[in-house]
């Protein structure tokens, strides 16, 4: 992975592109990703992301865009569970 650094000079649209390609080689480097969407679940929920390792992180957001507290727990090196105290409708993003 290259990352390029600023010199001055540059203009605007190639800072641009240069963040863009950084961001894109760092999100490489960092793994997979899996994203599920659910609505109205309540308790503890399976999830198998297939990611292949246990090092992972997880988050929860609602359908407003608001980041929710759950309980999440590694049962494998491609699964988790996540478990609501509440109704919850939104996503949940797990990365590697």
């Amino acid at each position: 992975m290259a990352i390029v650094i600023f010199q001055g000079g540059e203009t605007l649209r190639d800072s641009r592109a240069v963040i863009n390609a950084n961001f894109a080689a760092l999100s490489a480097a960092a793994g997979g990703k899996y994203a599920v969407s659910l609505s109205a679940v309540t308790g503890t929920v399976a999830l198998t992301h297939n990611l292949g390792t246990q090092d992972v992180v997880a988050q929860a957001w609602d359908s407003a865009g608001r980041s929710v507290i759950a309980d999440f727990q590694i049962t494998g090196p491609n699964s988790m569970t996540v478990t609501f105290e509440s109704p919850f409708t939104g996503r949940v993003v797990v990365r590697s």
